[in-house]
């Protein structure tokens, strides 16, 4: 089927309905062909697990480093390299009321 600009602004819901449908929409202008309207693509579906399998790990993979394999993964001029002491510790918020008054 072709159509004319003007009859495709006018029905380009409809065309596109049509062109899923899998007929041929040719849009014209001035008696010459320019456009098809085709369907695109449907974006493939991500399915989870898909690449189950494929990587294999091997046993240990996620122990910790020694000290040497460490420096040589980070390389000597690594935050690592120049000690910095690493602090946990735990901070106790108050409860704040909705005035923005302590509880």
């Amino acid at each position: 089927m072709q159509v004319n600009v003007h009859e495709a602004k006018t029905h380009l819901s409809r065309l596109i309905h049509r062109a899923q449908l899998g007929e041929e929409i040719i849009i014209a202008k001035a008696g010459r062909p320019v456009i098809k309207l085709v369907p695109a693509e449907a974006p493939s579906k991500r399915v989870f697990g898909s690449a189950a399998g494929l990587v294999k790990f091997q046993k240990g993979w996620d122990a910790p480093l020694d000290e040497r394999k460490l420096e040589e993964f980070l390389g000597e001029g690594s935050a690592r390299h120049q000690r910095v002491p690493v602090v946990h510790h735990r901070t106790e918020v108050p409860a704040v009321a909705p005035g923005g008054r302590g509880a």
